[in-house]
């Protein structure tokens, strides 16, 4: 094959690889647009929940507050994205100093999206008729004692993040007491939230709490639940360094067949370009259909017994399998997976080259590189 056309060759396979990058890249942006408004109308939004709240004169003085919060992160995945959704179990008890006449307490829901499960409201430890207005429900207080208890309870689904409002609107109380279970640690608290007062770690995950006296905000309670890494862009990175594993490899290649005296056709490396392009083309559709390392071993599968059986029959036997397969193994298969799940991607990549330098400069230390460029053709493309 002349070096003109193996340079032809390997443009254009990059190119490809470009373009299939370019490719997933716009799939998953606008999949995640689309894809995050369905998760959200199946499971739920982000969940807020707020302090009670009284029409103004009515009297009443929240005296304290007792909440407890257990988060479950049940992450879903559609397509190539993971969604943190998660499930959340609220009891608070809320203690009211009440006026001499009747009044209304509200218990705001209006951040509260989606299906309610389990859903209590009592007041002195009797069960609430439900009347829903003004975004919660409404508990009509009797003007028959000074002080009464408000429970509220249920069960919700969201997605992303958690957080409870202490709104300008709702009663200042004189204690405040937060209590979040969650079964996951690796947590952040979103801008403009505030950080506990105190955070242990459990068997399952974390406890934290917030205990505060007369409180009187306009802040909240925001915790941003974990993401699991999302296989798009690992995908597009392992396409955009394709073009380094490909030339690699056949750079190394091409060292062995001058030392097997090995020689193919331009129609042949381009054969074998398509068969090394194939596996991240298998890749980007197979990681839509079924999970990112089922998806790695049928793509590799495929590409390499497609690139090998027909490496085989233009070549030997032997040089299939004694030489190709291995720099198959390293740089097809093993340059993707290493880029898929190990976050040191650069150093990665830098390893790789100087480790395939070294080979590629013990192989070829006897070469006449004068008689090649002479011949004008490249060993094997």
């Amino acid at each position: 094959m002349r070096w003109t056309s193996f340079f032809a060759l390997y443009l254009a396979a990059s190119a490809c690889w470009v373009c299939l990058a370019l490719v997933l890249g716009e799939r998953q942006s606008s999949q995640d647009r689309y894809l995050r408004e369905a998760v959200a109308g199946l499971w739920g939004r982000q969940l807020r929940q707020s302090g009670p709240t009284a029409q103004q004169g009515s009297g009443l003085e929240l005296a304290s507050t007792r909440a407890q919060v257990d988060l479950s992160l049940e992450p879903r995945r559609k397509g190539l994205c993971f969604y943190s959704t998660y499930t959340c179990r609220l009891q608070a008890e809320f203690q009211v100093k009440a006026a001499e006449k009747a009044a209304v307490l509200t218990l705001p829901l209006s951040g509260v999206d989606g299906m309610l499960s389990d859903f209590v409201v009592q007041l002195d430890g009797r069960d609430q008729p439900l009347q829903r207005a003004d975004g919660g429900m409404q508990v009509l207080l009797p003007g028959d004692r000074a002080l009464h208890r408000v429970n509220l309870g249920y069960r919700a689904q969201g997605c992303e993040s958690w957080g409870y409002n202490f709104s300008n609107e709702a009663l200042p109380t004189r204690s405040f007491e937060l209590s979040v279970s969650t079964n996951f640690r690796d947590i952040n608290f979103l801008d403009g939230s505030v950080s506990p007062v105190s955070r242990q770690n459990t068997d399952k995950g974390l406890k934290l709490e917030w205990n505060y006296q007369r409180l009187l905000s306009g802040s909240q309670v925001a915790i941003e639940l974990p993401a699991l890494a999302n296989a798009g862009p690992r995908l597009i990175q392992v396409c955009l360094s394709a073009p380094l594993g490909l030339g690699l490899y056949l750079l190394l290649l091409g060292a062995a067949a001058m030392r097997t005296g090995t020689r193919v056709q331009a129609m042949q490396g381009a054969f074998l370009l398509t068969s090394f392009y194939s596996f991240h083309l298998l890749l980007a559709y197979l990681g839509d259909l079924m999970p990112l390392p089922a998806a790695v071993a049928l793509a590799a599968l495929l590409a390499v017994t497609i690139h090998l059986s027909y490496l085989r029959r233009i070549t030997s036997r032997r040089f299939a399998y004694a030489y190709a397969a291995p720099l198959l193994a390293v740089y097809l298969i093993g340059l993707s997976t290493a880029l898929l799940w190990i976050p040191q991607r650069g150093l990665i990549l830098i390893l790789t080259l100087l480790f395939s330098l070294t080979g590629l400069m013990h192989a070829t230390s006897e070469v006449d590189w004068e008689a090649a460029q002479r011949s004008k053709e490249v060993p094997l493309g």
